[in-house]
């Protein structure tokens, strides 16, 4: 199966733990000009995702990983846009299948950027209006229904990651003071709206007490994965094409190392 992933931040780092484990070939078009894109209005970032979108499609790839708020721009048919490439709902099906069945009072925490602020809340809203308490759910009389969403801005993660390494004194000291405020407003489960922030969820599982507040990892987003793909395979093989310096790769030995899956000749590096 051919994987197009569109990324302007470290979130490939996160997504290559698991995507490198099977035989895909992944083109990658990434943007190291305009900066995050979360921190971008949605129009900007929107004409930039049609036209890497249409780069993509020329590429064959079958379908396409986006940033967790693109997807849900996308796939909620809030933007009238319709591409004849398959968004794959990596994060709708995190949150849907493995994040809201196991909320245990129905107050969700999520992580975000100015643009997830914007525009997520009502988004998520829009998601999960459809979905179906569990039968425990069901008999917690104090259950919030609908959800009650929580929002902390976590801009600075981002560009810290950049820089440093996740086991940082001042990132990880960073990432617990935002996250108390979760911890004060006894939130039950916490979703991060970028894949970059899984890079540092051993921090993030350590401040919380997994009894009280859940936040799921990495491990999970392999899971609905592998189910979004279902057994199909090709070659291993990754080709990624940037516009700017590419220092993101110079700085990251274990991104090349994660990327080139250990197989020598399937990694491709592309300036356009």
């Amino acid at each position: 199966m051919k994987i197009g992933i569109l990324t302007s931040s470290n979130d490939m780092l996160s997504l290559f733990q698991f995507l490198h484990h099977t035989e895909h070939e992944y083109i990658v078009r990434y943007d190291d000009i305009h900066g995050f894109w979360g921190d971008l209005s949605q129009e900007t970032v929107l004409d930039r995702v049609r036209l890497w979108m249409d780069f993509l499609l020329s590429k064959g790839v079958d379908a396409i990983i986006v940033p967790p708020i693109i997807e849900l721009l996308l796939t909620t048919w809030t933007v009238d846009y319709k591409s004849p490439i398959s968004i794959l709902p990596l994060f709708g099906r995190y949150v849907l299948d493995e994040c809201l069945p196991f909320s245990l009072i129905g107050k969700i925490g999520f992580m975000w950027d100015y643009l997830d602020i914007e525009i997520g809340q009502d988004l998520l809203k829009k998601l999960t209006a459809n979905f179906v308490l569990t039968q425990n759910q069901g008999e917690i009389k104090k259950f919030h229904t609908p959800f009650v969403w929580w929002a902390k801005e976590t801009r600075l993660w981002k560009p810290l990651l950049e820089q440093l390494s996740w086991s940082s004194t001042l990132l990880n000291t960073l990432i617990k003071n935002d996250l108390k405020y979760f911890k004060n407003a006894a939130v039950d489960t916490v979703i991060p709206m970028n894949y970059s922030y899984f890079w540092v969820q051993k921090t993030i599982q350590h401040l919380f007490n997994f009894n009280k507040t859940r936040f799921h990892g990495i491990e999970k987003l392999e899971t609905v994965f592998q189910k979004l793909v279902d057994g199909k395979t090709s070659e291993y093989k990754v080709s990624i094409f940037y516009t700017g310096h590419g220092a993101f790769l110079a700085r990251s030995k274990r991104l090349l190392w994660l990327l080139d899956n250990w197989k020598s000749g399937k990694l491709e590096i592309t300036k356009i």
